[in-house]
């Protein structure tokens, strides 16, 4: 969620890398595995999952390296563009997609903007953005403002909801500020937004030899953009971890309910190699030192003098810090690989989480390069992590990675079987590295990065994939008790699918019988006294259904039913008889009923002692629901039509006799007859 450093492919190298690299042709396509961890088929063109975006002009070098998604299913990704030599150089890069991966063209008209911070043709970009609660887009990252200009900046700009520079936020829509002394470098590399609108951001700040070396670096700003002076007095501040002129920096922060700010990055200590740092700050930019005694601390997750660090972290509910990164295991003992470690509030690492607060997990081959650049926490404690996995010349170069972590860290195996996957956009050995991550409310894993086109295919791009997080859990909210005796024929129940949205539709199942499509609040048909069972399934939007589908055992106790029903009848096309090809009836039953009714027309002259003719039509059946009206046909022979004219010309009258049997459900039975006189 926060901005991270590419772990595979140190930063400083990616684009010498990158530009030697030579892709084949485009060949997205989902991985064939079961829900979750499957290739989201409704992001994406051609139901790929993936989207890629060009930014700057062709085989350029393009990268997101943050993404939020907004309360409308919008994702918003920054990071930043090569414009080229000339053009710019490097700048400040975002891009909005709909739900669906389509570019959100109410976004600066095309969906996606670049902005320079620096002079032209220096090195700026975004390194992590939020979404303010009015729906403004917050940025973060650094700006290159030149020799004897500043050297690399603290950089902020914040964007209205069309893409356009917010001019409130310090007067143009963005900022910089130094840190360390001019001329060397900051950068912002993670920021945060408090209730208040302030924006609290953190990141390194190089303060020179002798002087610190690079430290933790936090900023905090008003939310018109002037540095909060209650914060550290003047609003910035620095701390050094390691030992003196090291290199420390952060790579992600998170605001915790009581205003406290937690840092998590690398420490330099010198002959013990890089490790996880972590530091807390209380609201005042102090450090906090009820965290570990002084506020600050180091973990090594490897063997010693390998280089470790945090590039991502998430706060629990109960105040426990979760921190994601990498861990140079060694060579021969793994290679660089996925590293967590869970820390109570006081500092201290959580002996319940993989039973030392600390693990690595190997995503490709033995010996390559693994790294967590990016983590989500869900509501049942589970950990998502994202970021790069190297799968080695030959098997597919490094590819976007994910794993899924149980509560306790042991690995979550209903992810994609595994509880781990690796997807890259273009086949063969291409560098495909994922940065950022978000859960949408329905579960779904939203990752970006960035994706290796190819020389002529369009260079380093921006790349998002979506992956489905979950299958939906079914539950049954209203209904007949488990095991409850109901004194009616018919149970109604009410279901619900958990996340909210992932349950697109349901599907009901009566005494075993197949699961059909329903919705709720759902009513059976009658059912017979004694035990039957009720299942309730959902499905996502893809379809896919929930293996465990809700069950409810009742019995039915209804008191027999004795009364026979009643049927009424609605005169039709009963005049005119004689030129009629049909008689043509409507019957309303009070419940639901089965007709069979038969209709004789008695023909006979009036006061005449002549033998009357009798046409006795074909009986009709019918399915009637209660309360609705049963239209009955009765067909006219041509001989009958011809009689019934010679008869009717003749002064005759007609008297029609229907006879009607009405069955219910319960086998009641009602025979009734009914005479209508009819005319020509």
């Amino acid at each position: 969620m926060n901005a991270s450093h590419a772990v595979a492919i140190p930063a400083r190298r990616l684009r010498a890398t990158l530009l030697a690299a030579v892709s084949l042709a485009l060949a997205l396509a989902a991985p064939a595995q079961a829900a979750p961890g499957r290739l989201d088929p409704l992001f994406g063109p051609g139901a790929t999952g993936w989207v890629t975006t060009g930014i700057g002009p062709a085989d350029n070098f393009d990268v997101i390296w943050s993404l939020a998604i907004a309360p409308d299913g919008k994702v918003l990704v920054g990071g930043y563009a090569d414009m080229g030599a000339g053009a710019g150089g490097n700048e400040f890069a975002l891009a909005r997609y709909n739900a669906d991966g389509s570019l959100d063209t109410t976004f600066d008209g095309d969906g996606k903007l670049t902005t320079g911070i620096g002079p032209a043709d220096r090195f700026d970009g975004i390194e992590s953005l939020a979404i303010t609660p009015d729906g403004k887009v917050v940025a973060g990252g650094r700006a290159n403002m030149g020799p004897d200009q500043g050297g690399s900046q603290f950089a902020l700009a914040r964007y209205n909801l069309d893409g356009t520079l917010d001019t409130t936020f310090d007067g143009d829509g963005k900022l910089t500020t130094g840190i360390g002394p001019a001329d060397n470098f900051d950068a912002i590399t993670s920021l945060a937004i408090a209730p208040d609108g302030k924006i609290t951001v953190g990141g390194e700040a190089n303060m020179g030899a002798g002087a610190g070396g690079k430290q933790f670096a936090l900023a905090r700003y008003n939310a018109n953009g002037t540095l909060d002076t209650t914060f550290d007095g003047d609003g910035k501040l620095t701390t050094g971890i390691g030992p003196a002129d090291n290199s420390d920096v952060i790579w992600s922060l998170a605001i915790a309910p009581d205003g406290k700010v937690v840092a998590g990055g690398r420490a330099g200590m010198g002959a013990g190699g890089d490790q996880f740092a972590l530091a807390r700050y209380n609201a005042d930019g102090s450090v906090d030192t009820t965290f570990d005694g002084d506020g600050k601390l180091t973990t090594g997750i490897g063997p010693a003098d390998n280089s470790d660090g945090v590039n991502a972290l998430a706060i629990t509910p109960d105040g426990r810090v979760v921190a994601g990164g990498s861990a140079d295991m060694g060579a021969g003992q793994g290679g660089e690989q996925f590293a967590l470690a869970r820390y109570n509030a006081d500092g201290s690492l959580d002996m319940t989480f993989d039973g030392d607060g600390k693990l690595t997990t190997g995503i490709g081959p033995a010996d390559n390069s693994d790294g967590v650049n990016a983590l989500a926490l869900t509501s049942d404690g589970k950990i998502t992590a994202g970021g790069g996995g190297g799968m080695g010349a030959g098997q597919g170069g490094d590819q976007f990675a994910l794993a899924r972590y149980n509560a306790d860290g042991s690995v979550d195996t209903t992810f994609d079987t595994d509880g781990k996957l690796t997807s890259g956009t273009v086949p063969g050995d291409n560098l495909d590295l994922a940065y950022a991550l978000a859960l949408t409310s329905d579960g779904r894993i939203t990752v970006g990065g960035y994706a290796d086109m190819g020389v002529g295919g369009g260079g380093m791009q921006f790349a998002l994939a979506r992956y489905l997080g979950v299958t939906p859990e079914t539950v049954i909210t209203a209904g007949p008790a488990a095991s409850a005796t109901i004194a009616t024929p018919t149970a109604a129940f009410e279901f619900s699918a958990t996340p909210t949205g992932s349950g697109a539709s349901f599907q009901c199942s009566i005494d075993d019988g197949p699961f059909l499509p329903c919705s709720t609040p759902h009513t059976t048909a009658a059912l017979a006294n004694g035990a039957h069972s009720f299942a309730v399934r959902a499905l996502d939007g893809v379809g896919d259904p929930d293996p465990t589908p809700a069950t409810r055992a009742f019995r039915v106790a209804a008191p027999k039913d004795t009364t026979a029903p009643r049927v009424t009848f609605t005169k039709r096309a009963i005049k005119r008889l004689a030129r009629a090809r049909a008689l043509l009836l409507t019957a309303r039953c009070d419940e639901d009923c089965t007709l069979a009714v038969t209709v004789k027309i008695t023909l006979k002259r009036a006061g005449k002692k002549t033998k009357a003719t009798v046409i006795a039509l074909k009986r009709v059946s019918v399915k009637a629901k209660a309360g609705r009206a049963a239209k009955l046909r009765f067909a006219l022979s041509k001989k009958a039509r011809a009689r019934l004219r010679r008869a009717l010309r003749a002064g005759a009258r007609a008297t029609l006799a229907i006879t009607t049997r009405a069955t219910d459900t319960a086998g009641n039975r009602a025979t009734t007859t009914r005479r209508i006189k009819a005319g020509l």
